[in-house]
């Protein structure tokens, strides 16, 4: 992983140093055994963004932060159902016509979008 990247989908992290002492993610700490931490990073409305700090034996700490979300993100909106969206990020619709429950207009799909303010979207393919 790479410090301020975007990832999609479940993404396993393996972080080893012969010094190795401690890891967290978002503050939790993750189990370190014979010098390695293994963990995977999965994608939910709630929590996308990560911060992954390792510390060794010295105190020196490394810190990277990723954003890890859901493969639909990147792939578009393709099945009905409700999808959390954040202001500001970029979403796309896929192939047909598409309505969003509160709102009576009628999307074209294969295109992307904004929302003006993050939530709950609930999505339906005509």
């Amino acid at each position: 992983m790479s410090d301020g990247e975007v990832y999609y989908g479940s993404q396993a992290v393996t972080v080893t140093d012969e010094n190795l002492v401690k890891v967290t993610v978002n503050g939790k700490e993750v189990k370190v055994s014979d010098h390695r931490a293994e963990f995977v990073l999965k994608p939910s409305d709630d929590e996308y963004q990560f911060v992954i700090i390792a510390e060794d034996m010295a105190g020196n700490r490394m810190k990277y932060t990723v954003e890890v979300w859901e493969t639909w993100v990147r792939d578009g909106i393709t099945t009905n159902g409700k999808k959390q969206l954040r202001q500001g990020r970029i979403y796309k619709l896929g192939k047909g016509q598409w309505t969003v429950n509160g709102d009576s207009t009628v999307y074209q799909g294969d295109r992307t979008f904004y929302v003006k303010k993050s939530g709950t979207y609930n999505f339906k393919k005509k």
